[in-house]
């Protein structure tokens, strides 16, 4: 039962990435070239902890676009200290792994 929810989780955020990005896109300017060094003001998206849970924040934004709910009080010690710095994510198919990894 938790796998289905899980699942469904990971495929509700899916679907609302795969719809919310391009709009995104769509009303924003490209961003400068940067390193790849500088994920600050790159594209992509950061993993942080938000209230308890893991936030997927655009790069550069600081509202999250989705609120993962898996409590990181539960998470071992260095998974809760790499949220707390944030994990950065380059792409949506290195978001979804990083979102499963916590999921599973």
């Amino acid at each position: 039962m938790k796998r289905r929810l899980i699942a469904a989780s990971i495929l509700a955020i899916s679907s609302v990435l795969t719809i919310t990005i391009p709009q995104l896109a769509a009303r924003t300017t490209p961003l400068p070239e940067t390193s790849a060094s500088d994920h600050s003001s790159a594209a992509g998206y950061v993993l942080r902890e938000y209230d308890g849970a893991i936030g997927v924040f655009k790069a550069g934004v600081s509202e999250p676009i989705t609120v993962i709910d898996v409590d990181t009080r539960t998470l071992p010690e260095k998974d809760r200290a790499a949220l707390i710095s944030g994990i950065y994510a380059a792409d949506d198919d290195e978001l979804s792994r990083r979102i499963e990894d916590f999921s599973s």
